[in-house]
């Protein structure tokens, strides 16, 4: 294994500056911006630069597991694309747990996993961390693979303060439905088409509550600017298109640079499709400065002629409820809202996009990337206006989608899917020449910083100590920022630091992976993270350093390791250890924690 020194401050502290300025620097702007982490290209730039940097573990070659394995390294073999071989088992073990459950595996499963000869240990881990259960339990079943997801489906559907406690009961609908497996299409319609006589009595309702505009007053709904921020949002969400940019003017003459099937698109194609939501009515019975709404479908429908607080005056034109990838109208006596959920669910662009967004979540990149930048002139085209191919992949991504269609929109199974696949499974390093344009074809891992709230939930469980967080407004209280309903449960002063990290606000901000100095000065000097180290905070480190009988110190070094980057120290890195207890012992301890949590490789999910 090969390894960086420890205790090598300047090092550190050099390593980090290079990440943040040359590996994470902030994405090319989309138009408008809505990033959920660094481009393709940044992320390739970070795995050639810190591949060097990561310890070395012997690997296999990759064989084709499945479809996905099939079109990937097809294209790979055909375009002569250097491929990385199969990661190794441990680096698939702390990978495949951030990404499931956004924890990092414990010492002790990390040693039985490396010690089971089983072939099939990868695929009976997934299965493990996948798993819900209720047999034998007498409360609603939690585990961090359903705290990881509700966390993902909260920032996908902006969950925040402004819904007021109806965030909590959205929550926790979002997490019900993952809990019982509900198919993904019924849930988002159940979301699109909710009525209600209080947000705060009712949980669906609040996905489309979370998108009102309101008149200057601040006490009365801007309807149709809310129907066009329903449209544009649930566009963005659910398929994958930003018609952000035709809600001031039309596409053509302003986007031939950015997206030609928009070129197409005019201001009123977006209006006739806000104009499904055209039968709500949202309103503050229960006090005009209180956000309690009730939304229910007494709508007067979509007018051209209301005055927009946020766009350009309106035009006259037409505002049929007009689906704007088929130019389909509500069939004879259909609710709009159902209408519209009806066609977005049924075609075949929902499910590309809900595949996109799990792929792009499990490898930092879509197979469309960015996840919200579909151009569909240019998708599964050989002609692209001269703007470069929107993917080299539509093949696989049109397979994985019909195979969500045909498993009935079942989340945990495209999860499985997509991990048990060698695709998923390969290793960061490559040998050979490599080219940032490679990074396309997927034929080696994409290194990628963790996201804010892994970072703090990752410093918790490598130091045993833990906060009591809020989550929600009904009195829970949870150990992991990623068991939270919204970023405002955050203490303060964690919520500032976790800012730093590029924590999505779910509101006018968006998920950053960008690097920073303050993010490596809150990891090297916050008071937060270093009384977490101290003996006296009784957590890990009380516990190696004081148990009974007393473990070896070569033990202890090892728990260290494991629990902080998931691996064992090398013959060097655990000389250096057990030399430092044995020299200043409890002090010794918390400054080799410390000096692991300054690694690069911590913030790393590789």
């Amino acid at each position: 294994m090969t390894i960086v020194p420890l205790m090598n401050a300047p090092y550190k502290i050099g390593l980090a500056l290079a990440l943040s300025s040359a590996l994470f620097a902030a994405a090319p702007a989309e138009h408008p911006p809505m990033p959920r982490g660094p481009n393709r290209a940044e992320l390739s730039r970070l795995t050639t630069t810190v591949t060097a940097t990561l310890p070395y573990f012997e690997s296999q070659p990759a064989v084709r597991q499945g479809y996905i394995d099939d079109f990937i390294f097809e294209k790979i073999r055909k375009n002569k694309i250097p491929q990385a071989p199969l990661t190794s088992d441990i680096e698939f073990l702390r990978r495949v747990s951030l990404d499931l459950t956004g924890r990092l595996p414990n010492p002790e499963r990390i040693r039985k996993f490396l010690k089971d000869v089983d072939p099939k240990k990868r695929e009976i881990f997934v299965d493990e961390l996948m798993a819900v259960s209720t047999k034998g339990i007498t409360a609603k079943p939690s585990t961090p693979f359903l705290d990881r997801w509700a966390y993902f489906l909260s920032d996908l559907f902006r969950v925040n303060g402004l819904q007021g406690t109806g965030r909590t009961l959205l929550y926790n609908h979002l997490y019900n439905s993952l809990t019982v497996n509900q198919p993904y299409d019924e849930l988002v319609r159940e979301l699109l088409t909710a009525t209600a006589r209080s947000n705060f009595d009712s949980a669906p309702v609040n996905f489309l509550v979370r998108f009102y505009i309101d008149q200057p007053d601040q006490s009365t709904v801007n309807h149709e600017d809310t129907y066009d921020e329903l449209a544009i949002r649930t566009a963005r969400m659910f398929l994958g298109v930003n018609l952000e940019c035709i809600s001031c003017h039309d596409g053509k003459n302003h986007l031939e640079k950015v997206n030609l099937w928009l070129t197409e698109r005019k201001r009123a194609d977006l209006w006739r499709q806000a104009a499904f939501f055209g039968k709500v009515r949202l309103y503050r019975p229960y006090g005009d400065l209180v956000d309690e709404f009730v939304l229910s479908n007494e709508g007067t429908g979509y007018d051209t002629a209301s005055k927009s607080v946020v766009r350009l005056p309106r035009y006259k034109a037409d505002t049929t409820p007009t689906f704007i990838l088929t130019g389909e109208h509500p069939q004879a006596g259909e609710d709009p809202r159902e209408a519209f959920a009806r066609m977005l669910t049924t075609n075949l662009q929902f499910s590309r996009t809900t595949v996109n967004n799990v792929w792009a979540e499990l490898f930092g990149t879509g197979i469309v990337d960015p996840p919200t930048a579909f151009d569909l002139n240019r998708y599964g085209s050989t002609d692209d206006g001269g703007l470069g191919s929107l993917t080299v992949h539509a093949e696989l991504l049109d397979a994985l989608a019909k195979d969500f269609q045909n498993h009935h929109f079942d989340l945990r199974y495209l999860i499985k899917t997509i991990v048990m696949s060698s695709t998923y499974q390969l290793s960061h390093r490559i040998r050979g020449p490599w080219k940032d344009e490679y990074a396309a074809y997927f034929s080696r891992h994409l290194v990628r910083r963790l996201p804010a709230e892994q970072v703090w939930d990752a410093v918790c469980d490598s130091t045993g100590v833990y906060d009591e967080i809020p989550s929600g407004d009904f009195g829970r209280k949870v150990k992991y920022v990623m068991q939270t309903v919204s970023p405002e449960d955050l203490p303060e002063k964690l919520h500032s630091a976790l800012a730093s990290f590029g924590l999505d606000n779910r509101n006018l901000g968006a998920r950053s992976l960008s690097g920073s100095p303050v993010q490596s000065s809150i990891l090297l000097n916050s008071e937060m993270v270093k009384k977490k180290l101290k003996l006296d905070a009784k957590g890990r480190l009380d516990l190696l350093m004081h148990a009974e009988p007393p473990e070896a110190n070569e033990k202890i070094v090892e728990d260290i390791f494991l629990a902080a980057l998931s691996r064992f120290p090398s013959k060097a890195e655990s000389d250096f250890g057990v030399k430092l207890i044995s020299d200043t012992h409890d002090a010794g301890a918390e400054d080799l924690l410390w000096t692991l949590l300054n690694r690069a490789e911590f913030v790393l999910n590789y």
